[in-house]
């Protein structure tokens, strides 16, 4: 306001904070569509810089300093559709009594229903959303962290792990025992370093039967 230098085109640096010009965040209340027939109402949050913010030679309807934007100046005709005690220049829906600025807001739900700035999915306020709700803040209570949430470690199956030597034969029976560094001989001693198993065995009966045949015939002849 006040300008006393035309500008055209593409504003200059240079201008910006010049003459009452500002270059700053508006922060608009979350705005409704559909009201008002087919506009979209976009009205400020109360931390909004741009409150009272305006010409001072002109009033807002409650005789404070005019507001920068649409709703601000005398001549602004305002509505309490809803009659919750905010008029249209400052409730973000205007159809909705339990919609208001300061009303109790439920996280989460996808509706600023106190008209502040900001997501609805940002509980701590650091710029972030939640991880459970689309963002990557892992701790959306904590303003002063927005590391995303670690991957969990794989768990190892105890069942899967690499067998444990026991030194007992698993080959079946008829195999050499090759795992230990002695082995047992058929007179039950310990034969050391042997690593194979003796085939002597207990002599056959048969043996004993042809032996008295032969001693027979000696006889006999």
């Amino acid at each position: 306001y006040g300008n006393d230098v035309d500008i055209g085109g593409e504003i200059d640096p240079e201008v910006i904070e010049f003459d009452h010009n500002m270059s700053l965040e508006p922060a608009f209340a979350t705005f409704t569509p559909g009201l008002r027939g087919d506009e979209i109402s976009v009205v400020l949050s109360q931390g909004s810089p741009l409150i009272d913010a305006g010409d001072p030679m002109f009033d807002d309807p409650d005789g404070s300093r005019s507001d920068v934007g649409a709703y601000g100046g005398s001549y602004l005709i305002v509505y309490d559709l809803d009659e919750d005690g905010w008029e249209d220049n400052y409730d973000c829906d205007d159809t909705d009594p339990e919609i208001y600025p300061g009303a109790p807001d439920d996280w989460y739900d996808g509706i600023n229903s106190d008209c502040e700035s900001g997501s609805d999915y940002d509980q701590d306020g650091d710029g972030v959303d939640s991880a459970a709700y689309g963002g990557t803040d892992c701790d959306d209570e904590d303003a002063s962290t927005t590391e995303p949430c670690e991957e969990p470690e794989e768990e190892t199956d105890p069942t899967e792990e690499d067998p444990v030597d026991t030194g007992e034969d698993t080959d079946g029976p008829g195999t050499e025992d090759t795992a230990g560094p002695s082995a047992i001989s058929d007179t039950g001693e310990e034969k050391s370093g042997c690593n194979c198993a003796t085939a002597t065995g207990t002599p056959s009966p048969w043996m004993g039967l042809l032996g008295l045949l032969a001693l027979a015939r000696r006889r006999a002849t």
